[in-house]
């Protein structure tokens, strides 16, 4: 709540937004117990070729349906394009489902929290986007949060 009051509004497209974030955390709870269990059988490349091929198919199929233009974007834009599957999908993604074979998926779905520090981290860096001092707390207290949990889940293992 520290992370996002600074913005905070009632009703319209905020209202919508935080809808949508609630429905996407229910989303990735689902995805990483499911993941957990597919992990178990099936390695790493043939289980992220599943899922970003079909993630792929998905949004291909959106883009048709809602009449969303695939071309022309500038080479800028699909530099962008390309960064974006390069770095938080095959980089940050992976890394998660990797994880989901070795680490219970509880971890890792906490661990996920982190992304919005690591955006903070990113924004301040790349847009020179200054967070607020509720920002900072907020970002503080999901790391010192993360890291209780990891380290009590690692206590009750062993």
């Amino acid at each position: 709540m520290l992370v996002g009051i600074s913005d905070f509004q009632v009703g319209g497209q905020a209202l919508w937004g935080d809808f949508l974030a609630f429905l996407g955390a229910i989303f990735v709870a689902g995805y990483m117990l499911v993941g957990r269990g597919i992990r178990e059988r099936l390695s790493l490349l043939p289980y992220i070729i599943m899922v970003y091929g079909s993630s792929m198919i998905t949004l291909f199929l959106a883009a048709v349906i809602y009449q969303l233009p695939l071309v022309p974007y500038s080479p800028g834009t699909w530099l962008m394009f390309l960064l974006l599957a390069a770095v938080p999908t095959i980089m940050g993604h992976t890394v998660f489902n990797w994880a989901l074979r070795y680490v219970k998926a509880a971890v890792v779905s906490v661990s996920i929290l982190g992304e919005s520090v690591g955006a903070t981290i990113l924004a301040y860096f790349i847009f020179h986007q200054v967070p607020t001092l509720l920002q900072v707390t907020g970002g503080l207290i999901i790391i010192t949060g993360l890291v209780i949990f990891i380290k009590s889940t690692a206590r009750l293992d062993s």
